[in-house]
């Protein structure tokens, strides 16, 4: 990497050692994607944006009717609790013009399993942790610091900041 003040970290203090994150959406935008009634027939549509970071304010990252565009969520900002993890980000689109939707937020998944957006509509899936395939759209949008347990997610830390490895 050229410009490591953009690398996202992962700090563990407990077992001194760094590990990067690259995280496909970032936990804590709250409220839900409005529901889509129809969508276009496009195979693979051109997508807005891969991740809620990748929205300005309390914008998410919603499927829209050609294509993941930043929308307003709805009822409000805010939403029910959202599960840890990421879902893993999905880089084609089946072509049924309505794919099902099979849940619209966490709390209706069983267990860790979280509701994401599948190749064709949502389901509820197992989580994915740490190192996230990611497109490089999305790669250095959030970053992640935890510190002995405790996450807190900041858009665009400036590791240059917290930087003491000579790498």
């Amino acid at each position: 990497f050229k410009n490591k003040e953009l690398l996202p970290l992962l700090l563990d203090l407990h077992n001194n050692n760094v590990t990067f994150v690259f995280p496909t959406s970032v936990v804590g935008k709250t409220g839900l994607c409005p529901l889509v009634r129809e969508r276009c027939r496009m195979l693979d549509p051109p997508n807005d944006c891969d991740s809620d970071g990748d929205c300005p304010g309390i914008q998410k990252c919603c499927e829209g009717f050609c294509g993941r565009k930043c929308v307003t969520p709805v009822h409000g900002i805010r939403g029910p609790p959202v599960k840890p993890g990421y879902c893993r980000y999905v880089r084609v689109r089946c072509a049924m013009p309505n794919p099902p939707i099979r849940c619209r937020k966490d709390s209706v998944c069983d267990g860790a399993k979280k509701c994401c957006v599948t190749a064709c509509g949502t389901a509820c899936v197992d989580p994915v942790f740490g190192m996230v395939p990611t497109n490089s759209s999305a790669l250095y949008r959030e970053s992640m610091l935890r510190v002995q347990g405790t996450v807190i997610l900041g858009a665009h830390l400036k590791v240059r900041q917290i930087w003491s490895s000579p790498w």
